[in-house]
């Protein structure tokens, strides 16, 4: 990632890379249990101003997720804006409101390209000098294109540690509707941690 602040504003990229693996998409239908590795490609932006009344940031991400072999109808494409105000009530602590939309595609799959729309609610905060996080409660819409549409809570709580100038790391908690990767279904309900670790390069300017 690369964040460029001057004066009350603040501009930024990023990108990431991953390699992992899933549960494979006839895992279902077969009752036997495969794993399929996936390639994860992504890439951000970030426009953020700290204004006295009104800060707010707008962020868009592009995901493409491409599995191996012959599970690539689980292969999607995601595209999603978020905007979040946030309103300082202590120095060190903000009220936030936040709205995504995203639209998600699968290009080897047919009828389970859908929309999104969520809500949230919360506080984000500074315990200490290297620590900070957010805690939200929300609302999530998705509308799918075989006519499935479906609603529920979503629940994120992230901790962010700074290791040190460069290096830091992110605890983060999160319940929501997800896209499936299971060849029969479009969606399920899931609950998951994530721990992850970055790294800012010398020429990142704060």
């Amino acid at each position: 990632a690369v964040a460029y602040t001057r004066g009350k504003y603040t501009i930024g990229v990023r990108s990431l890379l991953e390699r992992g693996y899933s549960a494979a998409s006839d895992f279902i239908l077969t009752g036997n249990k495969k794993i399929v590795n996936f390639w994860k490609y992504e890439y951000g932006a970030l426009l953020g101003a700290d204004l006295k009344y009104f800060p707010f940031d707008i962020r868009y991400t592009h995901t493409e997720k491409e599995h191996d072999g012959e599970f690539d109808t689980s292969d999607v494409n995601t595209n999603k804006v978020s905007f979040t105000n946030y309103l300082k009530f202590f120095p060190k602590t903000s009220f936030l409101f936040s709205f995504d939309y995203g639209e998600e595609e699968f290009p080897n799959k047919s009828n389970n390209d859908s929309t999104y729309k969520r809500f949230w609610v919360g506080v984000q905060g500074k315990i200490s000098q290297k620590i900070d996080g957010d805690a939200r409660v929300g609302h999530t819409t998705k509308d799918f294109e075989s006519g499935k549409d479906q609603e529920g809570t979503a629940i994120k709580t992230q901790l962010n540690y700074r290791i040190s100038e460069r290096l830091h790391s992110s605890l983060e908690i999160k319940r929501d509707i997800a896209i499936t990767t299971f060849a029969n279904e479009t969606y399920t309900k899931t609950s998951g941690a994530a721990l992850k670790f970055g790294y800012s390069p010398h020429f990142n300017r704060r």
